[in-house]
């Protein structure tokens, strides 16, 4: 059974037929496979038809997006993992005569993360960048794990997702530029600022309106809060 729901929403889009398919009939199938599997969720679904076939990365978000929508995702969300330059902090760094780097973040983003952090919600960086400053800052702030000087980072995921035995779709992953891509296509809910490259967007399930290090974070972590309930819900909501 399982196998031949997989079969028919992939043959649809491999062959292009999701113009064909309308809408709610693709979700009826997802939804006749959630419940053969029981507990197993839709989007999960649509990872395995997605993911697990080689089939186009740029048409994994499409689906996604066709099928469930980004605000559906988010009550999924226990976990949210972050790109530095060009996310957390802007796409620009100030270099002073001593080579030291130095980063602008954003201090709304800030709040979102620590209050993320307070209900619940594992946070991770993962990034090329080195510096003391994000494990100081990103620390006190909540994250549970801090990848710097990242190289492959579909490795450092990988051993995130296991340490904390998570499922991909419950993963949101925000990044900027094609050193993100692999991970981002491997995760149930990649996201980016406005000012990502044209093929990060491509991938991406929610393009935020606001670009890296101006507020991108805070706008894709409030809506994941809001969704779950915990926005201006809580004695450490107005606390920080």
């Amino acid at each position: 059974m399982a196998t031949e729901l997989t079969t028919i929403l992939y043959t649809a889009h491999q062959n292009k037929l999701a113009e064909i398919l309308n809408k709610g009939l693709v979700a009826i199938v997802v939804n006749k496979f959630s419940s053969f599997q029981g507990l197993i969720k839709r989007v999960d679904f649509v990872n395995h038809c997605v993911l697990n076939h080689n089939s186009p990365n740029r048409t994994f978000a499409e689906l996604i997006k066709q099928i469930m929508g980004f605000k559906e995702l988010l009550p999924n969300v226990k976990a949210m993992v972050f790109d530095v330059d060009g996310v957390l902090s802007t796409s620009t760094i100030a270099l002073f005569p001593n080579c030291e780097k130095v980063r602008i973040i954003n201090t709304k983003d800030g709040y979102g993360l620590y209050l993320a952090a307070t209900k619940g919600i594992l946070l991770a960086i993962i990034s090329g960048g080195l510096s003391e400053a994000i494990h100081d800052q990103y620390t006190r702030l909540g994250f549970t794990d801090i990848y710097t000087g990242v190289s492959e980072k579909t490795v450092k995921l990988d051993e995130f997702i296991n340490k904390h035995k998570l499922e991909r779709s419950e993963v949101l992953y925000m990044g900027d530029d094609i050193p993100d891509y692999e991970v981002m296509t491997s995760v149930g809910i990649p996201v980016c600022p406005s000012d990502a490259s044209p093929e990060i967007k491509a991938v991406s399930v929610y393009v935020s309106k606001k670009k890296g290090g101006y507020g991108c974070v805070r706008d894709v972590v409030e809506q994941v809060l809001k969704a779950q309930g915990h926005w201006m819900n809580g004695e450490k909501a107005f606390n920080w």
